[in-house]
């Protein structure tokens, strides 16, 4: 398993286990065990990261992804959360997800949804056909 990690300017990728001690430990779940797809970062939140034991499964390198991840984000970013893996470097989706990011981040506040929304109509195909076009 794999979560990926969208911030304002790039995407990381976390599998297992390092994905289990960084939901766990630095987003810390809710009374339901359950981590929100878009999460605020503080302070506090990078500090539970510094403090992660190499313990768990969680080896030097995937605690440093981890930081490496938070060190993009200045206090009261948001950064989402997704299971979606991207296959290549220039991944459709995984551009998206970032223009997401950058919705939720752009001094609007916007709603994940209301983010969600803007992203969408940011990456909408258009073709304006002539009408010679459409006749033939």
């Amino acid at each position: 398993m794999a979560i990926t990690l969208y911030t304002n300017s790039f995407y990381t990728t976390i599998h297992s286990p390092t994905q289990e001690v960084f939901m766990n430990y630095v987003l810390q779940p809710d009374e339901n065990n359950q981590v929100r797809s878009v999460n605020r970062f503080d302070g506090a939140m990078m500090q539970r990261a510094i403090d992660l034991p190499l313990r768990f499964g969680l080896d030097e390198m995937g605690k440093k992804q981890i930081l490496l991840a938070l060190a993009d984000l200045s206090e009261g970013d948001r950064f989402l959360l997704n299971a979606y893996v991207p296959k290549q470097e220039e991944d459709t989706e995984a551009k998206f997800y970032m223009k997401i990011v950058h919705y939720l981040n752009d001094g609007a506040s916007r709603s994940p949804e209301q983010a969600q929304a803007a992203a969408k109509y940011d990456f909408m195909d258009y073709h304006i056909v002539s009408r010679e076009e459409r006749s033939s």
